[in-house]
């Protein structure tokens, strides 16, 4: 298994990593730097846990950085993405881009039914990674 690629959580697709932090994009950039029209998502996820951030990051269009791209991730952020699930979203204390938190309480038993493949509150199943 390679220890420098990943699939994104959020479409799938594989993810190099480079020397950088573990704040990980689905840019559509190949490994020369080259951006790749409709070539992943624009969104993040932590490269540690390979669990998704919220919120898009990239125009998956254009590659360009979204106007609304948050640099640091919350609980209130997370918990306000419509694919929010506690079991597919990173819980922090991986990188300064997400310090560690908890889920506000009624979030968590609300979702306290879902698996790993399946959300109840949202009824979307989640990618498979790697």
């Amino acid at each position: 298994m390679s220890t420098d690629a990943k699939q994104c959580p959020h479409c799938g697709r594989w993810c190099l990593k480079d020397n950088a932090c573990a704040y990980i994009f689905s840019d559509g950039l190949d490994e020369h730097g080259k951006f790749l029209i409709g070539q992943g998502c624009g969104r993040s996820f932590c490269w540690r846990c390979g669990l998704k951030y919220c919120g898009h990051y990239t125009d998956a269009a254009t590659g360009r950085k979204m106007r609304t791209a948050r640099d640091v991730h919350d609980a209130a952020c997370c918990v306000a993405d419509p694919d929010f699930c506690p079991r597919t979203f990173c819980a922090g204390g991986h990188s300064a881009h997400c310090a560690p938190r908890t889920w506000p309480a009624d979030v968590a038993a609300a979702h306290a039914a879902c698996t790993p493949a399946l959300c109840a509150v949202t009824r979307r199943a989640t990618p498979p990674t790697e």
